[in-house]
């Protein structure tokens, strides 16, 4: 138990941040400083007694106010749009957690480090591999760091890596996906056959507990999923029940590369909504090295065309991007196994009651579903 503990949560703001602050305050009864960069998107924080302190992870500064006094942080924060910062940041939490005698460093890792995902068995012994997509790339580079740390500096320092995460207010999973549903039509290969190992939200946040508690898990990685495996045809149509909506379409390989190489669709498409280009053509990774070189300015002006989506009656299909795609696709079997035993790791939610609760929160955040 965390009772009186003294605990940091840096991107506290976030859907995963925000829930583990509410669980360690409403369950754990525990002391919470939440790291916060903006305060307008802190508003569901400041419902609860919770110190916050304002700064980024890569400020020195900031970080070392935050953590100092601290019994354990759980590093929850993570900017896509801001590899190298990420990278900085995690040095910055490291050097901080060590001078100030943190007790247990919990960090968020993903899944995504292992994509492609392979068919089959997949556990924490198989070996991770950087191939030029950003997002992957930077979180592997962040668990090299702090396993360094945690063998030649003794940090005591444990990594999770949860697959996909759903629940209310989860943008990736829940609100994303709901949205395009709203706006038109979602695209499956595989008649959504392919393996989604969801887990729900709070089944995570009760292993990023107990990653805090036991001292077996110092030093170790583990891959924290639900208790079964549900076709993404299955996941997709819960999200899409509550809607009342008929969204979602299933082609195969040649009908959806035949669609991504339709140049005069595409073009319509980039020209009614910017962001298309990133799921229609590879290149994401370059445009995430090209804004990362942008200054103050020109990032504003990128973002605002980011954000542009001309109205049209056309209907809008919502096709798998690069790591979408074989994510569908795969038939992956997420172990548990190592979780379980070193943690004591037990998944509360089947998938029926954790999208019974998520399929609540849809109804009540989108007017109009059912």
């Amino acid at each position: 138990m965390l009772n009186g503990k003294t605990v940091l949560v840096t991107g506290a703001p976030g859907f995963i941040g925000c829930r583990l602050v509410e669980k360690l305050v409403l369950e754990q009864h525990a002391k919470v400083r939440a790291l916060v960069h903006k305060y307008s998107r802190a508003a569901r924080l400041a419902r609860f007694p919770v110190e916050m302190v304002s700064g980024r992870l890569g400020d020195a500064a900031a970080m070392d106010r935050a953590v100092q006094g601290c019994d354990v942080v759980f590093n929850c924060a993570h900017d896509w749009m801001m590899p190298k910062e990420n990278l900085v940041g995690t040095q910055v939490l490291i050097d901080a957690c060590l001078k100030h005698g943190v007790r247990r460093l919990v960090h968020l890792s993903t899944i995504a480090t292992y994509q492609p995902l392979p068919d089959g068995d997949l556990d924490e012994e198989r070996p991770t591999q950087p191939d030029g997509y950003l997002y992957k790339d930077t979180k592997i580079a962040i668990e090299k760091m702090i396993l360094q740390a945690a063998k030649e500096r003794k940090l005591p320092a444990t990594i999770l890596l949860p697959t996909i995460v759903y629940g209310p207010y989860a943008k990736s999973w829940v609100d994303f996906p709901v949205k395009n549903m709203r706006a038109g039509q979602v695209v499956l290969p595989d008649n959504g056959q392919g393996w989604c190992n969801a887990v729900y939200v709070d089944d995570l946040i009760d292993a990023m507990i107990l990653a805090a508690e036991r001292e077996r898990a110092i030093g170790e990685r583990f891959l924290i999923s639900g208790p079964e495996e549900v076709t993404w045809r299955t996941f997709f149509e819960a999200l899409q029940e509550p809607l009342g909506t008929d969204s979602l379409r299933y082609w195969s390989d040649d009908e959806i590369k035949k669609t991504k190489g339709d140049l005069v669709r595409n073009l319509k498409l980039i020209l009614n909504e910017p962001k298309r280009l990133v799921s229609l053509l590879p290149i994401r990774p370059m445009l995430e090295a090209v804004y990362q070189r942008m200054g103050d300015t020109a990032k504003q002006q990128a973002l605002k065309l980011w954000r542009f989506k001309r109205q049209t009656n056309d209907p809008v299909i919502m096709l798998p991007d690069k790591e979408q795609l074989p994510l569908y696709k795969a038939r992956t079997h997420v172990s548990i196994a190592k979780a379980k035993r070193l943690l004591g790791y037990q998944p509360a939610f089947p998938f029926a009651r954790g999208m019974a609760l998520t399929q609540e929160y849809i109804r009540w955040a989108y007017p109009g579903s059912r």
